[in-house]
């Protein structure tokens, strides 16, 4: 098991940058793995993940919304457990500080690489903050999401 961590500043006000954040479909424009997330009813969603040598697709569904300063989700498949905490403060009326945490449980066959998963996740997640912030302050346009259709009814 690892944690990865991050954090930025945004230039929205803090309702603004929880409301993006809280509808998944958004992690398409700002999260580079992302290839699609599909609600599949309320608070549960299906995410097709693209990394170097595999694809994964995952169900997950948010465990906490405390709005406008707290979002955990969590998703499972197969042997890998992940949660994603993302924490907001208000720094002024037009500025969010923005805390990622993504820890990683991979009970698996797959869990002796986890270092190499620590490195990868921890650079995408200094891009995929970068990212965000770029789209929210409206300096990058969002990458579109494609049409999709969840695997799994």
């Amino acid at each position: 098991m690892f944690t990865v961590r991050g954090s930025t500043r945004i230039n929205r006000p803090i309702d603004e940058v929880f409301g993006y954040l809280a509808e998944f479909e958004h992690d398409r424009e700002w999260r580079s793995e992302v290839v699609s997330v599909w609600r599949l009813c309320n608070d549960r969603y299906e995410e097709s993940m693209h990394f170097p040598g595999f694809r994964l697709t995952s169900e997950f569904e948010v465990k906490l919304s405390e709005p406008p300063r707290l979002l955990v989700a969590e998703g499972v498949s197969e042997d890998i457990v992940a949660t994603q905490r993302y924490e907001l403060t208000a720094e002024s009326t037009k500025t969010t500080r923005l805390d990622v945490s993504t820890t990683i449980d991979n009970q698996g066959p797959l869990a002796i690489g986890d270092f190499i998963a620590q490195r990868l996740l921890r650079g995408r997640a200094r891009e995929n903050l970068a990212r965000l912030k770029r789209v929210m302050e409206g300096r990058e346009r969002p990458r579109t999401t494609p049409s999709h259709q969840p695997s799994r009814s």
